[in-house]
């Protein structure tokens, strides 16, 4: 939304201001979640590059068999993708206001404020690290061996702009 107002009566000096909200849809990154066990699993052939082929592709590709979904340490390979039931859409909010003044017939001076802020950015949080310090590493999770996303409270950007410009036309 914006709003213009002629501030004096010789038509020289305007108000400019404006505010938007927008809303990302917190599903965005969550729109992989088919990619996730059981659903999606991939299978390796081996070969050796001075032996016999295992397999020929006119033969035709093996069917790939899935992990058992009771095993713990199947399930728990590769890098799984897990998504925060409570996540909330990212809002960013954005709003201006400015001062344009005519100097001369064909000189304009702009003076502006312009800021912007978004709350409940997803970030990353690798709920496998293994705490830093001096000593041996600590067990790691047998059943989350990737990263989560969420979104939290301190996920946010904050940008302040005082643009000043002076326009010749």
């Amino acid at each position: 939304m914006g709003l213009s107002y002629l501030l004096t009566s010789d038509q020289k000096t305007v108000l400019r201001t404006g505010f938007g909200i927008s809303y990302v849809e917190a599903g965005q990154g969550g729109g992989q979640l088919y990619k996730n066990l059981p659903y999606f699993f991939s299978q390796v052939i081996p070969s050796d590059q001075n032996a016999q082929p295992g397999i020929r592709i006119s033969d035709g590709l093996p069917t790939p068999v899935p992990p058992d979904i009771t095993n713990q340490v199947a399930l728990s390979s590769g890098n799984p993708n897990a998504w925060d039931f409570d996540l909330q859409s990212t809002k960013t909010m954005q709003w201006s206001f400015g001062v344009q003044r005519e100097i001369h017939a064909n000189l304009l001076v702009d003076v502006s404020y312009v800021g912007t802020r978004t709350l409940g950015l997803i970030s990353n949080v690798n709920i496998n690290q293994s705490i830093p310090g001096a000593g041996p590493q600590g067990p790691l999770l047998p059943d989350a061996r990737g990263k989560t996303g969420r979104g939290g409270i301190d996920t946010f950007t904050r940008l302040h702009l005082v643009p000043l410009s002076c326009q010749r036309f």
